[in-house]
């Protein structure tokens, strides 16, 4: 038996609404606030709204407004001395649904006539950071007694800064490369804060190496603010920090929000690890540097170096190049841009190869002779830095690896 498909078509008509539901401030959470609190805040949506006010997850008040895109205010009543979190939002009936808008949250620093506590106020309220990236933690201290405070920073119990900051918002980043549970602690004269969450493992695996590994500097986690600022150490090994001002340069952020080591002008950076103190033939070698520049005047100017009697390394503004007693390597690439530069050097019992990697990118490799030699006769360290090269954007690694 047969079947017979008949079509049949039909016209449906909806009808939708669409409703826009905001709320924004201009609330400065950077002042500390005596006696009651005045909030400004703007609702956006044409129906009929109801604010919700919490201090401390406890609401204190709300409000039914039909005002959309005008700016209203509420008053905090006054609290006691220290920090307060303080969120709002608001909920609108639509169609017998209750929608909601988006959330504000803020930290508020309230004071106290004669109570010279520190207080300590931040947003960061992240539980969950994914490998590799970078946590920004925002933080404000205030100290009644003083325009600046003493802060020390603990990650898992760990002392890893000292600072001494002003009343102004400050940012302490660090990039969690290992999956685990974490807390970080900002303390100040005997006030704590603390901050716990989880890095969750990525799907790729981008570790440092580890084997071997001879030298190792980051600037993540770093500040001008720091009491030792002008150290950069890797185990024994301590580069030397001069001709910095620590205003215009040193430990500062990137477009990113990373922190780079920014040197300019006289400012130099003097490693004392030989990298070129023996051959490498035997055992192979990796060398792995991090780094922008910016506002070039002289393309030609070195502003790496760790180069003696034509041996070693040295990077300019567009070029890095490694050279031995009978090869040399080099690649190009452009400056304003974030660069990862890696040479690996095979051992002699295998290809004897030179590759030069840009960004992870193979980007050239040539093959060097048995009897090629590395080592420098006068061995020399690293030297950063250029009066002709207003900006490098840091080195984040130099490593050495069988």
């Amino acid at each position: 038996m047969g079947r017979y498909i008949y079509g049949n078509s039909r016209t449906i008509n909806f009808s939708i609404t669409v409703v826009v539901l905001t709320v924004s401030s201009t609330f400065d959470d950077s002042v500390a606030y005596q006696g009651p609190i005045i909030f400004p805040y703007t609702p956006v949506g044409n129906i009929q709204k109801t604010m919700h006010f919490l201090i401390d997850d406890r609401e204190i008040g709300s409000a039914t407004t039909s005002v959309s895109g005008r700016q209203q205010s509420f008053t905090i009543p006054q609290q006691t001395h220290g920090e307060h979190s303080f969120r709002c939002w608001f909920e609108a009936d639509i169609n017998g649904s209750t929608v909601r808008s988006n959330e504000l949250y803020f930290e508020i620093i309230c004071l106290e006539t004669l109570n010279m506590t520190p207080i300590i106020t931040s947003s960061f309220r992240e539980t969950e950071v994914p490998q590799y990236s970078t946590v920004h933690i925002g933080y404000s201290v205030y100290d009644p007694a003083s325009m600046t405070a003493a802060v020390t920073i603990r990650l898992n119990d760990r002392q890893v800064s000292e600072q001494t900051v002003g009343r102004t918002k400050q940012d302490y980043s660090m990039r969690m490369d290992t999956v685990g549970d974490y807390t970080i602690e900002i303390e100040s004269g005997g006030v704590t804060r603390s901050f716990s969450f989880t890095v969750t493992e990525s799907a790729i695996k981008i570790e440092a190496e580890t084997e071997a590994l001879a030298l190792y500097l980051s600037s993540q986690g770093r500040s001008n603010n720091e009491n030792e600022r002008g150290t950069w150490n890797y185990g024994d090994i301590a580069a030397e920090l001069s001709g910095f001002n620590y205003a215009s340069d040193g430990w500062q952020k990137d477009a990113d929000g990373s922190t780079v080591l920014r040197v300019a002008g006289d400012a130099r950076v003097n490693i004392p690890y030989q990298i070129f103190g023996s051959d490498c033939r035997q055992t192979g070698k990796t060398i792995e540097l991090e780094f922008a520049t910016r506002t070039v005047m002289n393309y030609d100017a070195v502003i790496l170096s760790c180069l003696s009697g034509g041996r070693g390394i040295f990077l300019t503004a567009q070029q890095v190049k490694l050279m031995s007693e009978q090869s040399e390597i080099s690649m190009q690439f452009k400056e304003n841009e974030h660069v990862r530069v890696a040479f690996v050097v095979e051992k002699r019992s295998e290809n004897r190869l030179i590759y030069c990697y840009i960004n992870g990118i193979m980007s050239g490799t040539v093959q060097y002779p048995a009897s090629d030699d590395f080592a420098q006769t006068s061995p020399v360290g690293i030297s950063i830095g250029s009066n002709r090269l207003v900006f490098i954007r840091g080195i984040s690694t130099l490593s050495h690896a069988n």
